[in-house]
């Protein structure tokens, strides 16, 4: 069907997209990583309560910045993404910070992990990327442990900000 020569034309156009833009995006990352990265941790690890041990999917993990920093503090944590330049950056930032991270190329919608395989489940700028952000969502419950937690922190580029604003 149509719908879905779509769907895949998108979600290639979209990996396409991040392909060029991996080793620019790579830089702006480890940059902020030096800076944020922290103060990034603490507030992942306060909301989560994950911790050395702690089996954790980083989706959309880029050029690594959320499973660089939570693997710095002997979490066992997981990174995919979709596009295969950004898990060569990935791979390559976690090789220089000495880190012992896995990263997978997978599609967020459709994961190929166990029910139930993660303690925590953390996402960056990931959801505004798919083509069905709902099952992006559903995949990553699915991945999740009973009673285990999703940060996920995303824009709405799509949003009619105008309807926010007080008159």
């Amino acid at each position: 069907p149509t719908f879905i020569r779509d769907h895949m034309q998108i979600t290639e156009d979209i990996r396409d997209y991040w392909n060029r833009r991996s080793s620019g995006f790579s830089d702006a990352i480890m940059a902020e990583m030096s800076t944020r990265g922290e103060d990034i941790l603490d507030r992942i690890v306060a909301l989560t309560g994950a911790g050395t041990g702690s089996r954790v999917l980083d989706v959309g993990c880029g050029p690594g910045l959320l499973s660089m920093i939570l693997g710095r503090t002997g979490m066992d944590v997981v990174g995919i993404d979709y596009s295969e330049e950004m898990i060569k950056e990935a791979e390559s930032n976690a090789s220089e910070q000495k880190l012992d991270i896995e990263f997978v190329r997978m599609d967020a919608q459709d994961m190929d992990f166990e029910d139930g395989s993660f303690d925590a489940v953390v996402m960056r700028n990931v959801l505004w990327n798919t083509f069905d952000p709902e099952k992006a969502m559903e995949e990553a419950c699915r991945v999740l442990k009973p009673n285990g937690i999703m940060v996920i922190t995303d824009g709405s580029w799509q949003a009619d900000i105008s309807a926010w604003r007080s008159a």
